[in-house]
């Protein structure tokens, strides 16, 4: 089975805090992503299933980020990334045996 998705407007707020700061730092950060993945399975045995699932996700962030850190603005440019990944899982099922 395959899958894709589009997040074309996607925006994140992130609250954090940092050691040496008076207080937390906010960071805040909007953009678009867009991934596909193939998701494969197996039936091992009957209690078995073994599943797989190679991916690749592209984000962008369109307008610059700004870190406020003890009510000091940083703005940060554009930026774009990467991420590939490979998931694998195993399933196992359990029978119970009825009188």
């Amino acid at each position: 089975m395959a899958d894709a998705y589009a997040d074309l407007r996607g925006k994140t707020k992130v609250m954090t805090t940092q050691m040496g700061a008076s207080r937390d730092v906010s960071k805040s950060a909007k953009g678009w992503s867009v991934g596909i993945g193939l998701n494969v399975g197996k039936q091992l045995t009957d209690s078995v299933d073994l599943e797989f699932d190679p991916y690749y996700r592209h984000k962008t962030i369109c307008k610059p980020r700004e870190i406020v850190l003890d009510g000091d603005k940083t703005k940060m440019g554009r930026s774009k990334s990467n991420e590939y990944g490979f998931r694998v899982a195993a399933t196992f099922y359990s029978q119970l045996k009825s009188k």
